[in-house]
């Protein structure tokens, strides 16, 4: 009987032990569990919308214009003699280049100047004749229409000495035509002509081509609602940045230089045209870049870094840290770039908040998050 009741009594403080065992296993899983959900949380990185003043900077495409492109033409018929350039060669302005030869025009201004001379001739004795018969006619010895007659003849003969010695200096001109200088400082291309080859005024290729290296401009095209903000500006007071194609930046700065008189009703936009020194000639006309500046300070704008904003299938957007919480939450915007490393908030944030800079790929709407960094806000670049 003792036994049965010493069984009795050790069941029952078992089943008390296994009770109180299940109870503290049951409450030590339900305090590690926020832990657990803790360390699986998305480590992402921060940082602070900030409230300040701005510069956005404007991006445009734009083409390398040259300011003169020489085409080189024969202004006279002849065989060349010598070419003194090397095709893509550097070149002065009144650089000797091509020489023809003149042999031909020496010969026709020899023969102008014979009949100038023979004209000459004629007009001498024209005017003598003049002169006897003036005082023939005064002694009515002759008719007075033969003393007219002769007055004609010395004033045709007068007149063809005159066409004579233009008809010289034409062909002195023209001589002058067999050398041909550069007319600017620049680049040469490739002669389209070699030594030998006969050239002519009527002839459709160019001798070689000049292009103006320094200095150079930059045409791109500005939407119209830029007008006004150029209007009460002096542009050339405009800095200008320059980046090539591989996002290399220019190594000068250059200035607005002229706009055009019109606005494209097409395409809404005007031509605008910005100026740079190229002394090492580095930049080369045709060549397509991409021109960044200034027109307006913006006051009170929210910054945020250009990590932050992500740009989706309808809209941009950012996510929202809430510490409170430790959630994140999805927030469309409308962002505007200012710099590579900056991006103005027009709507959807307010001064202050916490946005996700990194892991907006592991996270989702309303997801707890773990921040691992927090990134300083960044003035924009100016």
């Amino acid at each position: 009987m003792a036994l049965l009741k010493h069984l009795k009594k050790t069941r029952y403080f078992l089943t008390i032990i296994v009770i109180i065992s299940f109870i503290m296993l049951f409450f030590g899983m339900r305090q590690n569990k926020p832990k657990v959900s803790e360390s699986l949380a998305p480590a992402v990185t921060v940082a602070q919308v900030v409230r300040t003043s701005v510069s956005p900077k404007l991006s445009f495409p734009g083409v390398l214009i040259s300011l003169n492109i020489v085409n080189l033409r024969p202004r006279i018929e002849g065989q060349v003699i010598g070419i003194h350039f090397e095709n893509g060669s550097i070149v002065k302005k009144d650089q000797l280049l091509f020489e023809l030869d003149d042999s031909f025009l020496q010969t026709q201004l020899a023969q102008a100047q014979g009949m100038l001379m023979r004209d000459t001739a004629n007009l001498r004795y024209s005017e003598a004749e003049v002169s006897r018969n003036k005082t023939l006619a005064q002694r009515n010895i002759t008719s007075e229409s033969k003393f007219e007659q002769a007055v004609a003849t010395a004033d045709s003969n007068r007149g063809t000495l005159q066409i004579d010695q233009a008809t010289i200096e034409q062909y002195k001109i023209q001589i002058g035509y067999k050398k041909i200088f550069s007319p600017v400082d620049g680049k040469i291309g490739f002669r389209q002509i070699d030594i030998g080859n006969v050239v002519r005024t009527t002839d459709t290729n160019y001798l070689a081509t000049i292009v103006q290296m320094d200095p150079i401009d930059v045409q791109f095209a500005l939407p119209e609602r830029y007008v006004f903000a150029l209007k009460n500006k002096n542009i050339e007071e405009i800095s200008v940045d320059l980046k090539f194609i591989t996002q290399q930046f220019y190594h000068q700065k250059g200035y607005i230089k002229s706009i055009d008189n019109q606005i494209d009703t097409a395409s809404g936009t005007f031509l605008v045209r910005a100026r740079f020194s190229n002394t090492d000639h580095t930049l080369v006309p045709g060549q397509y870049v991409t021109v960044e500046f200034s027109l307006e300070q913006t006051s009170n704008a929210l910054v945020v870094p250009i990590e932050a904003v992500q740009v989706g299938q309808t809209s941009s957007y950012v996510y929202i840290y809430h510490p409170d919480t430790q959630t994140v939450h999805y927030q469309p915007v409308k962002p505007e770039i200012l710099d590579d490393k900056t991006v103005e908030i027009k709507e959807g944030v307010q001064a202050g908040d916490t946005l996700l800079t990194s892991g907006h790929l592991k996270v989702k709407d309303n997801m707890r998050v773990r921040i691992v960094g927090r990134d300083a806000g960044k003035a924009p670049v100016s």
